[in-house]
């Protein structure tokens, strides 16, 4: 268990190194002027999505990173005043007993517990919220009547096949649903409140989520919020995506017809009075509404109403090519996470004499410092702050002397490597 414990705990602790380091690539493209929200979107899904393979592939074919790798250390010590998770750069010696690797990782277990736990919460929450959409939808009814306007727009915005169309008296906005069959409810009241021009304008933009296969999308993002909810690069990309994944949609709305912009612009402003107050839950389940506020309504009704742009609005196949290599070559490029192990009495059999001494005198300091540690719980000193600031500086102090003893023997096992904590 202790073994699965720190695979987890590694893999962790990678995707939040790549996907930080994704996060700020995103969002400094994010801010270029004049960046294609193609462009953008594919930036923004690498930090979602492509970390998780990254982070994978580095840690379940163990790839050698070429800035290094960072060991991370957590005890697993009773005391309150126990010293916080430490990443220490540069190999330590990785040959360590199981023994070791257990007191490395030991504290993890009830992290990983917590987080499960959690996690499960989430998902399941999730999945009430997409059975309740379904069920505040309902009743709903085949939209007959706009099947030749779906039909030819299906064929403007190059879907194989019409989507299925319904209508629901209870739907507040219109909603691209389904993964494997595709579905747009329409709203009751646009079909009396929108004039023919902002109808189909709206079917456009529905129909080019279902295109981009936006539902699908949208639902990836919240497994991987609801999963990895303790990165905040988690829920900066998915607002970010979710808000492009609209803006997208009313350009591609935008060139299905001669004055579609207009159309669709006053279609989004006619929605917005209808989700007020916005129905609950309909976000955390599906993404962003239509028209709602936090999708940028007049950022997207400006751009609307504003001349279009001139050239590609996609990344194109340099700008593909260029993504495609930084995912393969992340795991080579971004610093690899793995346990910081130390070197335990039964590692120093084939040590020389002195050498094996010195491991088992910095075997018994460290144990002798815990010891000292449960007495100052014991004796109610581990709140003082004199206190424990003297312990975690005898902490410090310790862990070099560790770290230090064990590129020793490191470099005696290995004495073509060259290692950083020791002098040249």
């Amino acid at each position: 268990m202790h073994d699965l414990d720190g695979l987890v705990a590694r893999w962790a602790l990678t995707y939040a190194v790549h996907a930080s380091a994704f996060l700020v690539l995103a969002w400094a493209v994010d801010r270029v002027p004049r960046v294609p929200d193609a462009v953008r979107e594919s930036w923004w899904r690498l930090t979602l999505v492509g970390s998780l393979l990254t982070a994978t592939v580095q840690v379940a074919f163990a790839v050698e990173s070429w800035s290094g790798t960072w060991h991370a250390e957590l005890g697993s010590l009773p005391s309150a005043v126990a010293p916080a998770p430490v990443l220490v750069p540069h190999a330590l010696d990785s040959a360590g007993t199981p023994e070791g690797s257990a007191v490395a990782w030991g504290g993890w277990g009830l992290v990983l517990s917590v987080w499960g736990a959690v996690a499960a919460i989430g998902l399941a929450h999730l999945a009430l919220l997409y059975l309740g959409l379904r069920r505040q939808l309902r009743p709903t009814r085949p939209a007959s009547e706009l099947d030749d306007d779906v039909a030819r727009l299906t064929e403007r915005l190059c879907l194989r096949r019409p989507p299925r169309l319904s209508v629901s008296a209870r739907a507040a906005t219109p909603l691209a649903l389904g993964l494997l069959r595709p579905e747009i409810c329409v709203p009751e009241r646009a079909l009396h409140e929108l004039d023919l021009a902002e109808l189909r304008a709206m079917l456009a933009h529905e129909l080019a989520h279902v295109r981009r296969r936006d539902p699908a999308w949208a639902l990836l993002y919240a497994l991987v919020c609801r999963v990895l909810f303790w990165h905040p690069a988690t829920w900066l990309a998915r607002h970010r995506l979710l808000a492009l994944a609209e803006t997208r949609c009313d350009a591609l709305a935008r060139g299905s017809a001669p004055g579609a912009g207009l159309a669709l612009a006053r279609a989004l402003l006619h929605v917005a009075e209808w989700l007020a107050p916005r129905p609950g839950g309909l976000g955390a389940a599906h993404g962003r509404a239509m028209a709602s506020s936090c999708s940028g309504l007049q950022r997207r009704v400006r751009l609307l109403l504003a001349e279009p742009r001139s050239g590609r609005s996609g990344p194109g196949w340099r700008g593909q090519a260029a993504l495609c290599v930084l995912l393969a070559g992340a795991p080579f490029l971004l610093p690899a996470v793995a346990a910081a192990e130390r070197v335990a009495p039964a590692d120093s059999a084939d040590l020389p004499a002195p050498l094996a001494g010195l491991v088992r005198d910095v075997a018994l300091l460290r144990d002798e410092v815990l010891a000292l540690r449960q007495l100052a719980v014991e004796a109610g000193l581990a709140d003082d702050p004199a206190v424990g600031d003297l312990l975690r500086e005898i902490d410090l102090r310790l862990d070099l002397i560790v770290a230090r003893c064990a590129s020793v023997v490191r470099r005696h096992r290995h004495p073509s490597e060259t290692d950083p904590l020791l002098p040249r």
